[in-house]
């Protein structure tokens, strides 16, 4: 479908003999630990979320509000807004002084 709207194009599919790699996810290990594989700084503080703690960030580029996604709480009324993922520790190495609300009582 995307080739016959697209002409222009190269589409990438996986070999048919290693499909059965496509399978699996590659991430599982990395995603349940702290560990990280490459260098990155600068490093958030420790005593706030675990590097790898998902964070949406919510707001245009320049005015983003980061919040855990485990504490988001859903809006009264459904509101759209621009919204991205990232773990803790890629958006702060990015936009260094972040800081993440206090979870609320």
């Amino acid at each position: 479908t995307w080739k016959g709207r697209h002409p222009e194009t190269t589409v990438l599919a996986p070999e048919p003999q290693l499909k059965k790699e496509y399978k699996r996810n590659p991430y599982g290990s990395y995603s349940s630990s702290d560990l990280l594989r490459f260098p990155v700084e600068p490093l958030p503080s420790e005593s706030g979320p675990g590097l790898k703690e998902r964070i949406a960030v919510l707001g245009p580029p320049g005015a983003a509000d980061p919040v855990l996604v485990s504490e988001r709480e859903p809006p009264s009324e459904p509101v759209t807004v621009p919204a991205r993922y990232a773990y803790w520790f890629a958006w702060y190495a990015t936009h260094p002084g972040t800081a993440i609300p206090a979870p609320r009582d």
